[in-house]
């Protein structure tokens, strides 16, 4: 806004000259002519000012879903990579499934004896007893279904245990045969060594020098040369293959030591290892003898499940109905053996249960996975959610639902605001926006994006061009037409942009404003108004212009756009909720969150109840709270401010 200062200085000082001209009268007299200005004026109009701002947002996808194997087993084949797009069905991967196949054709070739062995039998007068028999018959048959499951998992169990003891032989015979080569060397070095004290023993000269030492001695040291060649031939044993090759260091007695220190080292590794292997074997023999019952408990209850079957049928033709229902009994069992081995194959084929991009193969072929293994990620990208950060003003400004723009590169899509966080993060203090954006195809996960949206919305009064408003001595004014005269007038202004500014209180719709400015222009002034529309004041009526409450139930802060000069007053004076009052009435000291008048009374329309303003971050000590209107203590006396500019900080003053 501009501030003409100096101007409205000097205005006072040349008023008379530049407001008055001069002419003749019949009599010769000059009398003075009051001079009329031509200005440029804009209709009062209600309307909103929106503010748009850019930040920098990171994309995630809004599903992300692991794929994991439904059974352990060997991957035969892998047949997506990362960057893939998937759509629901689509197989991601295959395990070995030969085992399956062969349960699937045992299970169905046991079901086609049964349909050809009723089949045979049709006709027969053999026939079931009594309803008790029936339902005795059918648990006995759900029986062998759990009998067969824990004869299967008692199956996989010993197969995991044998699997287990052969590593553990494994392990077993590779500590072996470390122990063993480190004994060799060790008895190597221990023979070396023992020969080499006695040649000393028998050539003084050898004493006290090491092995080495004595094998580079001359006869001209002291030493014969039998002896010395005898030394050199105990040298030429230190080489020998990588399991038995010594250093002249190991056929000392130090060397010696360590060797066998080794070998015994190794030689209690390998008993360890070895009764971890005997262990196994335990387990390996306990699994099996579990199998074993399990295999036998089936098979007996397959028996039993026969016998009770041939006991209950019985001579009579007027019952044959009945042995249908046996014979059904016998498919349904077969059939029960059929789909659970088909369900079993089935789990070596993955599919993907949703359509979407591809992020991560955790697989490769021919390799052992469990169903722990975490093989496919894939990220479902036809709605996607962005975060980004902003200041705690902006966020008070911020409601869910509100429309965002979003973009990256030559894509451009739009959505809405989800979540609006609570707290600011602890690092950077700002609070983070989650929103969700539709159709986001082709904008790739965990990318930067810049994210638009409208930061301030004041949609408090009037939206004028911010060049007709003036300010001097701390007070805020605009020149309007009234009885074709300039008539200085005292307003509250709100949220303002470089071009336009928000009049939230001193105007009446359908006045004329006036934009233009000279020298001239001061109270009481004639003026001939030359009405223009004005390119820079935009008045929305859609949507946007309404403002969302905080937490607090007051308007949003307008953020560093706010003069210090700018005093702030609802439009309208409606009441507060009773649960609004109710959670106000228990306050007992506030904070103004922007620069408000402070009245004597409760009536905002009443110019002569100003008793100053307060500004962002006051605090007042409270009396009480009715219709929108919050008693406080202002300099010794009791004075009234909107609620809606109050936050409370009773718990501050309690702690304080």
């Amino acid at each position: 806004m501009k501030k003409r200062l100096l101007l409205l200085i000097l205005l006072p000082a040349v008023a008379a000259l530049f407001l008055s001209g001069c002419k003749k009268a019949d009599n010769g007299e000059t009398v003075e002519e009051e001079k009329v200005l031509d200005v440029d004026t804009v209709t009062a109009q209600k309307g909103a000012l929106v503010i748009a701002d850019t930040y920098m947002g990171t994309v995630f996808p809004q599903r992300e879903l692991k794929i994991y194997p439904k059974t352990a087993g060997e991957v035969i084949a892998v047949n997506v990579k990362a960057g893939d797009t998937v759509n629901a069905g689509d197989i991601l991967f295959q395990l070995n499934d030969e085992t399956a196949q062969l349960d699937l054709k045992s299970a169905k070739t046991n079901l086609s004896k049964t349909q050809a062995e009723i089949k045979k039998n049709e006709g027969s007068s053999e026939v079931l007893t009594q309803q008790k028999e029936w339902q005795e018959l059918e648990n006995r048959n759900s029986k062998i279904a759990g009998s067969t499951y824990s004869l299967n998992t008692a199956r996989e169990d010993y197969d995991r245990q044998v699997h287990y003891l052969s590593e553990a032989k494994d392990r077993e015979n590779e500590a072996n045969d470390y122990f063993k080569k480190a004994e060799r060397k060790y008895d190597k070095a221990k023979d070396i060594l023992g020969d080499y004290e006695d040649l000393q023993d028998e050539e003084p000269a050898f004493k006290g020098v090491s092995l080495e030492d004595a094998a580079e001695m001359t006869p001209a040291s002291g030493a014969s040369q039998a002896h010395i060649d005898e030394a050199k031939h105990l040298m030429s044993k230190l080489s020998g293959g990588e399991d038995t090759k010594l250093y002249p260091a190991d056929v000392t007695p130090n060397g010696v030591a360590a060797l066998k220190a080794n070998k015994e080292s190794l030689y209690a590794k390998y008993l360890e290892i070895k009764s971890a292997r005997e262990s196994q074997e335990d387990k390996v023999t306990s699994s099996k003898r579990t199998a074993d019952i399990a295999d036998k408990s089936l098979q007996d209850d397959y028996t039993s499940y026969r016998q009770d079957v041939d006991n209950m049928l019985v001579r009579d033709g007027a019952l044959l109905a009945d042995q249908k229902k046996i014979d059904q009994i016998d498919i349904n069992s077969s059939s029960i053996g059929v789909e659970k081995a088909q369900q079993a194959l089935d789990l070596y084929t993955v599919a993907t249960p949703i359509s979407g991009v591809v992020s991560k193969v955790g697989i490769k072929d021919y390799e052992m996975v469990s169903t722990g293994t975490e093989a496919v990620l894939i990220e479902n990208n036809d709605t996607m959610n962005v975060e980004f950060s902003v200041t705690e003003k902006v966020r008070n400004n911020l409601f869910i639902g509100q429309s965002i723009s979003v973009d990256k590169d030559d894509i451009k899509v739009t959505g809405s605001i989800t979540e609006i966080a609570e707290e600011p993060g602890e690092q950077n203090g700002l609070f983070t926006i989650k929103a969700q954006i539709p159709g986001a195809t082709g904008i790739m996960s965990k990318t930067r994006v810049s994210v638009t949206l409208d930061s301030y919305i004041d949609n408090s009064g009037f939206v004028i061009p911010n060049d007709a408003v003036y300010h001097s001595n701390g007070q805020t004014y605009v020149f309007v037409v009234a009885d074709g005269k300039a008539a200085k007038r005292e307003v509250v202004t709100g949220l303002f942009d470089k071009e336009r500014v928000v009049v939230s209180e001193g105007l009446n719709e359908g006045e004329s404003v006036i934009t233009s400015w000279t020298n001239d222009l001061m109270d009481g002034v004639k003026v001939k108004a030359n009405h223009i529309e004005s390119p820079v004041v935009s008045v929305k009526s859609d949507d946007k212009a309404v403002i969302p409450s905080g937490d607090n139930g007051s308007l949003p802060a307008t953020g560093d756009t706010q003069t210090s000069e700018d005093t702030k007053e609802p439009e309208d004076d409606k009441e507060s909720s009773a649960d609004d009052n109710d959670r106000k009435e228990a306050w007992s000291r506030v904070a103004a969150t922007t620069t408000v008048f402070v009245r004597s009374a409760p009536d905002k329309d009443d110019n002569g109840n100003k008793l100053g303003k307060a500004k962002a971050g006051d605090e007042f000590e409270v009396i009480s709270a009715e219709n929108g209107w919050t008693k406080v203590k202002y300099n010794d006396q009791e004075a009234y401010i909107k609620s809606d500019y109050l936050t409370d900080v009773s718990d501050k003053g309690e702690q304080e």
